[in-house]
């Protein structure tokens, strides 16, 4: 019997080993990239440099900040940018569309330089451009200073905000596309023979289902990796920062992912979620239903537990039909992942009769006083017109 409960015993602990990978990278995250809740996490809010994964907030301030046929010239400094492996000239021209598969899977810095200075005139101003970006996604712990992630003490992030900028980054569809292909070509003016781009994103050739999105390195950084994998209509996004083996925690971290997370609908759309409080009805309060599904990413041995508040809408009062806006909800998982979404009637609710009455009375009220008022009027004419008479 002990020799049963010890194997039972050794059992368990295979699963835990199984179910918490061990990586090399100093700060890690896996986050759904479809609800954005985070699956698991590895000092994800401590400050490191992201080396050349700074050029995915780069390749979206591109996509903001320029149409595809736009004509980026290499500024005359061009060739004194350190890894410029796009071996720009000074005063070659290349589009703007060209540009970003170059940066992207390239990493060519001249590439990111001579963006720089189209947009913002200089490394530095486009830096402020873009930790200005970075904050309006929610990232409160970077900071950056040129768009190409050489070292810079103050250039800096956490591997939760890159996750944040990685998921939004995936939405703008010419940047899903190049991240997860492994080679293009481009067009230029001067270097003609150089236009085959061979992407450095070497995991895309080991997973099937990997489709980005970008690795960088510096002495002071080590390795980093910000990879995405779609597997079953589910993607995940993973961050390691200062690795010496990004490519075996990559495969832990996104295997580990897929194994034992999935994503469900915790309430479907036009589910009753509680009651919002009103005024005047012949009910104090009236069922709210909300307008979508609520996704939810969990282990798959556990249910979703999600808190919900509700934020009426001020002033509700009776009558309201049935499909009225009457509020908001928020869910939440209290582990800082949550949602909002609009509320609205479940049923419609009539004003209350006591209600109607005094509506009633106070409308009989008001016709009365609006006679009195206007008979007082005429009196004052007649007033004011016998005193004249008199005058």
């Amino acid at each position: 019997m002990r020799f049963l409960l010890s194997l039972f015993a050794i059992f368990l602990t295979g699963i835990a080993i199984a179910q918490s990978p061990v990586l090399d990278a100093k700060s890690a995250i896996l986050i759904d990239a479809k609800t954005g809740v985070v699956l698991w996490q590895k000092d994800a809010h401590a400050i490191r440099y992201p080396a050349s994964t700074t050029k995915i907030l780069t390749a979206m301030l591109l996509l903001d900040h320029t149409e595809p046929d736009d004509i980026i010239t290499a500024p005359l400094d061009t060739e004194r940018v350190e890894g410029a492996s796009l071996h720009l000239k000074p005063g070659e021209t290349v589009t703007a569309s060209d540009l970003l598969k170059s940066m992207l899977l390239r990493s060519a810095n001249d590439a990111c330089h001579a963006l720089a200075v189209h947009v913002s005139g200089s490394d530095l101003e486009f830096g402020k451009l873009m930790t200005k970006k970075a904050k309006e996604l929610g990232c409160l712990r970077s900071h950056f200073m040129a768009p190409h992630g050489l070292h810079n003490d103050k250039h800096y992030t956490t591997a939760y905000d890159l996750a944040l900028i990685a998921r939004e980054a995936m939405n703008y569809p010419e940047i899903r596309e190049i991240v997860g292909i492994r080679k293009a070509t481009i067009s230029r003016s001067i270097n003609t023979q150089d236009i085959l781009l061979i992407s450095k994103n070497k995991w895309l050739e080991h997973d099937p289902s990997a489709n980005g999105i970008k690795t960088g390195y510096t002495k002071v950084a080590r390795a980093t990796f910000v990879g995405s994998a779609t597997r079953n209509g589910m993607q995940l996004i993973t961050v390691l920062l200062k690795t010496e083996e990004w490519e075996d925690d990559q495969k832990a971290l996104i295997n580990f992912g897929f194994a034992d997370y999935i994503r469900t609908v915790a309430y479907a759309k036009g589910a009753e979620i509680g009651q919002i409080p009103i005024l005047n009805g012949e009910r104090k309060s009236v069922s709210a239903v909300i307008d979508g599904d609520i996704l939810y990413s969990h282990e798959r041995s556990k249910l979703p537990v999600l808190q919900i508040e509700m934020r009426p809408s001020s002033d509700l009062n009776a009558p309201i039909e049935r499909g009225t806006e009457v509020g908001t909800a928020v869910f939440s998982d209290g582990k800082g992942w949550s949602t909002t979404l609009k509320v609205y009637a479940g049923k419609s609710v009539k004003i209350a009769p006591s209600s109607m009455a005094l509506r009633y009375l106070f409308g009989i009220g008001a016709l009365a006083l609006g006679g009195a008022s206007i008979a007082m009027r005429r009196k004052s004419r007649k007033w004011a017109t016998s005193f004249a008479g008199k005058s």
